[in-house]
């Protein structure tokens, strides 16, 4: 049994710890159709506001969107078939499948995906018309626009049902085991020991998603102290998935808050980070050892200032960093989702802000469960849903 790997119209993937397919379809052998797929995702980290991809898998699973866009970006039908808008932009159409939930339906159910559509005005329903009238022009499609409808349930012919475990096992390497008592199909993780053994396994197919969380260094903004990229010395407290991150980031994008950096009185050497949040911890971990040396990194030198402490890691609760943020009394290690404006919500008005490193998930498949498609913006599909 194999797997074949697909995104529409895009070019081949590397089958083993391939970054995002982009290509046409590539067909690694046969595979059969099951009822049932079972998927296994890391677990939520409480207050991070970074998509977990098991999550979005699920919710693109279950949920509708008014349309959905392919690898190379190019629109594809969902809820609505047909889309048209005036010659300025400001007004957006949508035909919807006249066999689906009529338009008052999608816009009142949908109430919770509208929220990423800021950008409109009003919205109004007819019959299966769904229109749009915006803020600003728009001559291209708004990704808003493909967010999963949560209050509308997809439904289909000969779509398998999925069933989530509640969690992983302590070590997720178990659950790749041709003996393991759970039977698993997918596998969202960010656990290197278990991207690691699956590469290693002829059952098992590896795929790295698009890079989503960005960890960033809140400090208090010193006197001559600016924002800056940290160095690539970080990257190994993450191992092989983690890169640099490089600007714009989310603060200077347009429609995006753009915080303030009033000076504070004093310095901190404590690194606070969330204390659910393994890359967190290992992330400061490694700013202390750099912190130590004899002749640290300049950039974090500067950051740091002559306090003749010694710097020390601690992990928190949200609560406990937000109180260190407003008070400028430690320097605080966020976790930000790598597009758009929602930072972790105890991170506004935050001051000086150092880029520090980019992560990705993986997804581990099962060799013969089907193909997997990808949409433009990482989210998985089943071959059922395929474009």
């Amino acid at each position: 049994m194999a797997l074949g790997l697909a995104a529409a119209g895009c070019r081949p993937a590397r089958p083993v710890g391939a970054p995002l397919p982009r290509c046409a379809p590539v067909e690694l052998g046969p595979f059969r159709h099951q009822d049932t797929v079972v998927v296994a995702a890391d677990p939520e980290i409480a207050g991070d506001p970074s998509p977990n991809p098991g999550r979005r898998f699920l919710e693109g699973w279950q949920s509708p969107s008014l349309l959905r866009f392919d690898c190379g970006g190019r629109p594809i039908p969902d809820l609505a078939l047909r889309w048209t808008h005036d010659r300025p932009g400001l007004q957006w159409t949508f035909e919807l499948d006249p066999t689906g939930p009529d338009a008052e339906t999608v816009k009142s159910r949908g109430a919770g995906a509208f929220g990423s559509w800021a950008d409109a005005a009003r919205i109004t329903a007819r019959g299966h018309l769904l229109q749009f009238i915006l803020n600003a022009p728009a001559d291209t499609l708004l990704a808003g626009w493909s967010a999963p409808l949560l209050g509308i349930d997809r439904v289909g012919v000969g779509r398998p049902t999925l069933r989530t475990l509640a969690a992983l096992p302590a070590d997720p390497r178990d659950l790749l085991d041709p003996g393991s008592s759970v039977a698993v199909d997918l596998i969202f993780t960010r656990d290197r020991r278990a991207i690691d053994y699956a590469i290693s396994q002829s059952r098992w197919l590896v795929v790295a998603l698009p890079y989503d969380r960005s960890y960033t260094l809140i400090a208090p903004a010193l006197p001559d102290s600016a924002p800056t990229v940290a160095d690539s010395s970080l990257l190994a407290a993450v191992g092989p998935d983690a890169r640099l991150p490089a600007p714009p980031f989310w603060w200077q994008r347009a429609g995006c808050p753009v915080p303030s950096y009033p000076r504070v009185a004093g310095q901190a050497t404590e690194f606070l980070y969330l204390g659910s949040d393994p890359v967190a911890r290992d992330v400061a971990a490694r700013l202390v050892a750099l912190a130590t040396r004899t002749t640290p990194p300049r950039w974090l030198a500067a950051t740091l200032g002559a306090t003749g402490r010694v710097p020390r890691a601690i992990g928190a609760d949200p609560a406990a960093l937000h109180r260190a943020i407003d008070s400028a009394s430690a320097l605080v290690i966020v976790a930000d989702p790598t597009e758009g404006c929602s930072p972790a919500p105890w991170s506004w008005g935050a001051r000086l802000r150092i880029p520090l490193l980019e992560t990705r998930p993986h997804l581990i498949v099962r060799r013969g469960l089907g193909p997997v498609w990808f949409d433009g913006n990482g989210i998985v599909r089943l071959d059922s849903e395929r474009p």
